[in-house]
């Protein structure tokens, strides 16, 4: 409730500042979804024009080797060659192999071209330094540089969750001596990682901003890590990426998580208060009906339920705690088990259609407000005190292995109360 009040006014401060409503954080997080989905990966046809502009590229880098070839083999042929037979076929022989390798590599460039020109029909090809020719080589340099700021995030994410289990409580000496031995190591990474980055971000039109070793040691927090992926639509631009408006659409949507617990709770509580009295009325009655037939098993069933009976009145105490503290569910409200329908002799099976409901609201009764008070249900405040003050009585309740701890203990504070 105390984070529901705070978010509530954190919320109308920043609403009010940034003139939002609610209806606009859920096209937010629509809007957000959709634009991650988008860049999960290059769309088919931009990265076919991608390939198309990088083989035109390699196009022009060939046909420059294929002349420098030619050059040579020119040369070759018009100088005068001292030497011998010998020298002057090796000469020879090596321009040739030089034409050679320089054809066949422009052959295969001009096919992977004209390949490229049939999958995007194209009637002619794209003219090098045309609109089309830079958009693409724009995005071609910006997959670069995106390659380049992924891996330098994955080695600062490695070294940012080293960093935390190097400083927890529970890692050992071994262990922060390897964790410190790994961060020198990937010092070294992280640096060749920074270069990288920096001149890819360089060749950018305009370029962007570098970063240093000295800024990626000050990080403590992946959210500290602010570098944007430049990618088709740039982000920035986007009011769900503004830094105020993410924070006000996180509060949001922890705001309304935050009532769906609470609603949740309601439930809950109703719920065990339920299937606790119901318990308490189905074992009561088994034993009045015992006990004139067999009063032994019925007074041994009474000593066994008396563990259960002292862990069910913390359950309520606790239960009615948390009602007048944070004003939940009413005090002591009982539902009715959808498949049970309560008649003179007990709850009898029902068949219906809401089987997944466990309870159904009902009104509450004022001999339901709270569990009655039978032989094996004393005092829920008497019995609270006594059984909570013992010391261990978590371990108790919830370790398996000190069942009989347990007893032991209802048993002394059943006869207390008795």
């Amino acid at each position: 409730m105390a984070l529901v009040h705070k978010l509530t006014a954190e919320l109308t401060l920043l609403k009010d500042k940034l003139h939002l409503s609610d209806d606009d954080f859920p096209r937010f997080l629509a809007e957000e979804r959709s634009y991650l989905l988008s860049v999960k990966c290059v769309p088919p046809q931009d990265g076919v024009k991608i390939r198309y502009v990088q083989s035109l590229d390699e196009l022009v880098a060939r046909k420059v080797e294929w002349n420098a070839a030619r050059e040579v083999a020119i040369g070759a042929l018009n100088s005068l060659i001292q030497g011998d037979q010998n020298t002057i076929a090796s000469v020879l022989n090596a321009a040739h192999i030089r034409i050679d390798l320089a054809y066949t590599r422009l052959q295969n460039t001009e096919a992977l071209v004209a390949h490229f020109q049939q999958l995007l029909g194209l009637e002619s090809a794209w003219e090098v330094g045309g609109d089309e020719y830079n958009q693409y080589k724009e995005e071609a340099t910006l997959g670069k540089y995106r390659e380049a700021l992924g891996e330098l995030e994955r080695l600062v994410v490695m070294r940012l969750f080293e960093l935390a289990k190097l400083s927890l409580s529970g890692t050992g000496y071994k262990l922060r001596q390897q964790i410190s031995k790994n961060l020198q190591r990937r010092s070294q990474t992280i640096r060749k990682a920074i270069a990288e980055y920096n001149v890819q971000a360089s060749r950018l039109v305009p370029p962007r901003p570098s970063i240093s070793w000295k800024q990626i040691v000050e990080y403590t927090s992946l959210g500290e890590f602010d570098l944007l992926r430049h990618t088709r639509d740039d982000v920035r631009d986007r009011i769900w990426a503004k830094p105020a408006v993410r924070e006000a659409t996180a509060k949001f949507f922890k705001l309304c998580r935050a009532k769906e617990e609470i609603i949740r709770l309601n439930v809950e509580i109703r719920r065990l208060r339920t299937a606790i009295h119901d318990e308490e009325e189905e074992v009561s009655r088994t034993i009045a009906s015992m006990h004139e037939v067999q009063p032994l098993l019925a007074a041994e069933l009474r000593r066994r339920h008396q563990t259960r009976a002292a862990v069910n009145a913390i359950h309520l105490y606790r239960l009615n705690l948390i009602e007048e503290q944070y004003g939940l569910a009413r005090r002591g409200e009982i539902g009715t088990r959808a498949t049970l329908t309560p008649t003179a002799n007990g709850p009898v099976a029902q068949s219906s259609a809401e089987e997944d409901e466990p309870v159904r609201e009902t009104n509450p009764s004022p001999s339901r407000d709270e569990p009655a008070h039978t032989d094996s249900y004393p005092a829920l405040d008497e019995l609270y005190n006594l059984y909570i003050n013992d010391p261990g009585d978590d371990q108790l309740v919830e370790d398996d292995e000190h069942v009989a701890d347990v007893q032991e203990m209802a048993e002394f504070l059943h006869n207390i109360i008795d």
